[in-house]
């Protein structure tokens, strides 16, 4: 069921004049935009033409998702706008404040004008004489550049949103079809300006794309920035608390599920659509190798007086994989890479007044959040006090908001590490996927995976224990250097199977 357009006299209005704008044809030399801000790439030629010729950045903000498969359509969500892609390659912009989609009045503290049904009854009808002409006189009195004596800029902000360099990039811009492309973007007025009763600065004006919003204090007016708060919904990630309570209810709240068939949490409320890796930005990996300096982890010391420390298998371990991920094209830090604490300072990083161990975990958190890394895997080797017990253990926490990332990756860490070890001869006991309240106890977790950290990690992650070096079998093989290759290699699978590499 496609849900983009009511069947409002509004949409009519809408249909009727874009039929009239030219669509802008392909640019056939068109290729990959990447952008490092967040991360994403514009890759369809049709999306990044409707892109570069309606206003770019300064219209639709950064991209923040790749293009995927919404209610049957390929879709990319931007910062302002989502845009939709017909099967005769025209691009349109989803009219995203439709009822059903992100009707929403209160975001992050700030209150929108909810649509205004008698505002929107005085649009003139598809079938009034001049009609092009009367519905362009409608907007520019629906939407005012005064309002109450402020400047709020409505109608300016709205006739300026694609330039004639913008639209006529290499010919003599049409100035008769500049409103109509600016119409592309925006759609009708649904409301008229309002206050945000909240703050008597603001002034909001919602459209069908978009809602403008006039700052006193600044004198800009510009638009909101919904569709970034639109996959927060699908993804159930990083809401305000406000939109949070009011989106619980909606079919796309949630959705995006790596544990699922094409990553749909409830195919049923969304029908014909894939969310495959849609919002698994342009991947940058932290391999934490865990402990260091005076933190040994576990060891082992054999009979011939060799001694194995965990700290230095982390870090053998780590480096491989790091150059194995390097070797096919992926960003990868390390939080360490010499035999010592990350925070090598010695300073209190967390805040609590003194300098310890948690400091040191608080450091290679803060390294990932800092890098907007997209993906987080410490590694270690497991110890007991109970040297019979032995084999290979991956953890995630299951308290935040993008676990299910976290236990999908963890999965495939699991899966491709014991398949690794049986490939080289040896069979661990799987263990298999726990969560990391299942090792640090009820309502605990790992520090650089949970909630309790002074500054949580930000992105998927997992904790491997490759095996024990407590039990004599494991340690025995972690000797043989093609078992700690066929790690390596296995946390590398898992990470390029991850991003579908």
């Amino acid at each position: 069921m496609v849900v983009w357009f009511r069947r409002s006299s509004l949409v009519v209005v809408l249909a009727v004049l874009l039929a009239m704008i030219p669509r802008p044809q392909p640019v056939e030399a068109a290729t990959s935009r990447f952008f490092p801000q967040t991360g994403y790439a514009i890759a369809d030629p049709h999306f990044l033409n409707f892109f570069d010729k309606r206003g770019g950045l300064r219209t639709f903000g950064y991209p923040v998702s790749r293009e995927f498969i919404l209610l049957g359509f390929p879709v990319q969500i931007f910062q302002r706008a989502v845009m939709q892609c017909y099967p005769d390659g025209h691009v349109q912009l989803l009219n995203l404040l439709d009822t059903g989609l992100f009707s929403y009045t209160q975001v992050n503290g700030a209150v929108f004008p909810g649509i205004d049904l008698q505002l929107t009854k005085t649009a003139p009808t598809s079938d009034t004489p001049g009609y092009a002409q009367a519905i362009l006189k409608w907007i520019s009195r629906t939407a005012p550049d005064k309002w109450q004596g402020i400047p709020v800029g409505f109608h300016q902000t709205f006739v300026s949103t694609v330039s004639p360099r913008d639209a006529y990039p290499s010919g003599k811009a049409n100035p008769t079809l500049l409103t109509g492309f600016d119409l592309e973007i925006w759609g009708v007025p649904t409301s008229r300006p309002a206050y945000d009763p909240h703050n008597s600065k603001f002034v909001y004006q919602r459209f069908q794309r978009g809602i403008l919003h006039y700052d006193a204090k600044t004198g800009a007016t510009q638009g909101i920035l919904l569709a970034d708060y639109f996959k927060g919904i699908l993804m159930g990630e990083h809401l305000p608390a406000d939109l949070l309570a009011q989106a619980k209810t909606s079919p796309f709240f949630r959705q995006y599920n790596p544990l699922m068939p094409g990553w749909v949490a409830r195919p049923n409320d969304l029908p014909n659509t894939n969310l495959t890796r849609a919002f698994e930005p342009s991947p940058l990996i932290v391999l934490d190798p865990g402990h260091g300096g005076k933190e040994i982890g576990a060891a082992h010391t054999f009979p011939d007086r060799k001694v194995l420390t965990e700290k230095d298998l982390n870090l053998a371990v780590a480096t491989r994989t790091a150059a194995i991920l390097r070797g096919a094209g992926f960003s990868v830090i390390q939080t360490r890479t010499t035999d010592s604490w990350v925070d090598s300072s010695l300073k209190d990083v967390d805040g609590d007044g003194k300098v310890g161990l948690a400091d040191d975990l608080q450091a290679r958190v803060d390294i990932a959040n800092n890098a907007h890394a997209t993906l987080f895997l410490s590694i270690h080797f497991n110890g007991d006090d109970n040297s019979t017990i032995s084999g290979t253990t991956v953890y995630y926490d299951d308290a935040m908001p993008f676990y299910h990332r976290s236990w999908y990756f963890a999965r495939l860490l699991d899966s491709e590490a014991v398949a690794a070890l049986q490939r080289v001869g040896y069979s661990t006991v799987n263990r298999g996927v726990q969560t990391d309240s299942q090792a640090a106890g009820l309502g605990s977790h790992f520090y650089v995976l949970g909630p309790d950290a002074a500054r949580p990690i930000q992105m998927p992650g997992a904790l491997v224990e490759g095996l024990f070096l407590t039990n004599a079998r494991d340690a025995q093989a972690l000797r043989d250097p093609r078992v700690q290759d066929a790690l390596a290699s296995a946390y590398a699978r898992a990470i390029e199977l991850y991003y579908g590499r």
